[in-house]
């Protein structure tokens, strides 16, 4: 087996389970299967993220912000009806609510894992584009769950340092995707005719 695969699954075993793929089935005569399980390494643990961060109203779901913002435009303020998440920050009971900030900062690192094996193995000039896009999206949801957890401690009258561990988390996986935006944007312009070459 190629030591580069090898390597590649034995670090994937040190991520949680439902960030890893199941590498046993793969074939790994097949180049184009083997990038595509490992990217979906950090689509995954992305996806994962934002499913959870959704189901628990952490977050809005995609396209609802817009769509109570026109709402609000045709019948007015009055008229709009609470969201799952201004629910969310209204109801939730104060150790559920430090319970949800452990575990939203437990997935966050969970991706930021899952890019930092990633990248460690991906070849250089791989396309990262599918990663970074879904890397784009997680920090998005985990800034939005970081600004509805601080709505909520301030509501219970909270320290605001119960955050502090997510927000360090969160802030690495900023690191990550900023890595990754510039791998890609390098990726690009490599890809560019060079003015000798046009000339």
């Amino acid at each position: 087996m190629n030591f580069r695969l090898l390597a590649f699954g034995c670090s994937l075993l040190v991520l949680p389970a439902c960030a890893t793929v199941n590498i046993a089935d793969m074939d790994t005569s097949n180049t184009s299967a083997v990038q595509k399980v490992e990217a979906n390494v950090v689509v995954k643990a992305s996806n994962t993220l934002q499913d959870r961060f959704v189901q628990t109203a952490w977050v809005e779901a995609a396209g609802l912000e817009m769509k109570q913002a026109a709402m609000t435009l045709l019948k007015g303020y009055q008229s709009r009806p609470a969201s799952p998440t201004v629910k969310y920050i209204l109801t939730v009971a104060p150790d559920q609510l430090q319970a949800d900030i452990a575990e939203a900062a437990h997935l966050a690192a969970q991706t930021t894992k899952a890019a930092d094996v990633y990248f460690a193995y991906a070849d250089k000039g791989a396309d990262l584009t599918a990663e970074l896009q879904s890397l784009e999206r997680a920090l998005l949801d985990c800034r939005k769950a970081e600004s509805t957890f601080e709505k909520a401690l301030s509501k219970h009258q909270l320290n605001m340092s119960l955050l502090s561990s997510m927000t360090s988390t969160v802030n690495s996986l900023q690191s990550w995707t900023d890595k990754y935006g510039k791998a890609v944007r390098e990726s690009r312009m490599s890809e560019l005719p060079s003015t000798a070459a046009v000339n």
